[in-house]
C-alpha cells in the first residue's frame, strides 16, 4: 500500500453526502470521520478538516528517550519498536495544500463491503467543496458465492491426473535444483581458479 497521509473531516461536512449516498461511515471519534489520502505529502502526516472548512496540521514536539527509555519500550513492544515522547501536541493551519485531493476509506456492513472516493477541493488552508467521487459496492453473499466458485475450479483442477503429474515433476526439479546448487557453485569456483591460473602463467 506503501506510504499515506491521515485526513480527519469534521462529521457535519460529510453526514449529508452519506446521506445522499446510502452509506455511513464509523466516526474516528465523536467529531470526525478519519480516512487516507495519497495525494498531500505520504509522510504519515495527520491533518484535520474542521466544520468552517480550515485545514489544520498535527505538529508535535518530541523529547529524545534516554537508552534506558528506549530500551524499555522495545521489550514491551510486541515489533520491538521504541519512539520518542510526545511533550507538545497542536494544530496549525496549513496553506501549502491547494488543488484537489482525494480521500478514501473501506466498511463493511451485515450485508455489503463499501469502498468510497472523497474528493475536496483545498485552496489557501480551507477545503472549499467537497463530493463523493466513487462508491464500489460488494454484496458480501455474492463475494462468497464467487469464492466458492473458484475453489471448486481449482479443487476440481488439482483432481485430475494432468495437475498431479505436473506436481511430480515440479517436485523432482525442485529437488534437483537443492541437489545441484552447492555442487554449481564448487564448479564455479573451480572455474574461477582455472583461469586465474592460466592467466598467472600467461605471458604479458
Amino acid at each position: 500500500m506503501g506510504m499515506f497521509d491521515t485526513i480527519n473531516v469534521d462529521r457535519t461536512l460529510l453526514d449529508p453526502l452519506m446521506e445522499a449516498n446510502d452509506f455511513k461511515f464509523e466516526l474516528y471519534d465523536e467529531k470526525y470521520y478519519s480516512f487516507q489520502t495519497k495525494d498531500i505529502e505520504n509522510a504519515l502526516t495527520e491533518y484535520f478538516i474542521e466544520a468552517d472548512g480550515n485545514v489544520y496540521v498535527r505538529e508535535c514536539d518530541y523529547e529524545i528517550l534516554t537508552k534506558e527509555e528506549e530500551e524499555k519500550q522495545r521489550k514491551q513492544s510486541h515489533l520491538g519498536l521504541a519512539f520518542p515522547k510526545i511533550i507538545n501536541e497542536r494544530k496549525t493551519l496549513d496553506t501549502s495544500i491547494w488543488g484537489y485531493v482525494k480521500f478514501y476509506d473501506e466498511f463493511t456492513t451485515d450485508t455489503e463491503r463499501f469502498w468510497v472516493d472523497f474528493e475536496a477541493l483545498i485552496q489557501d488552508g480551507k477545503m472549499t467543496s467537497v463530493k463523493v467521487k466513487n462508491v464500489e459496492r460488494t454484496l458480501l453473499e455474492e463475494e462468497r458465492k464467487n469464492i466458492e466458485k473458484v475453489q471448486k475450479y481449482w479443487r476440481d483442477v488439482y483432481d485430475t491426473w494432468e495437475w498431479q503429474l505436473l506436481d511430480r515433476i515440479r517436485n523432482i526439479k525442485t529437488f534437483f535444483r537443492k541437489l545441484i546448487f552447492p555442487l554449481r557453485k564448487r564448479i564455479e569456483k573451480w572455474e574461477e581458479r582455472l583461469l586465474e591460473s592460466a592467466k598467472s602463467k600467461a605471458k604479458q
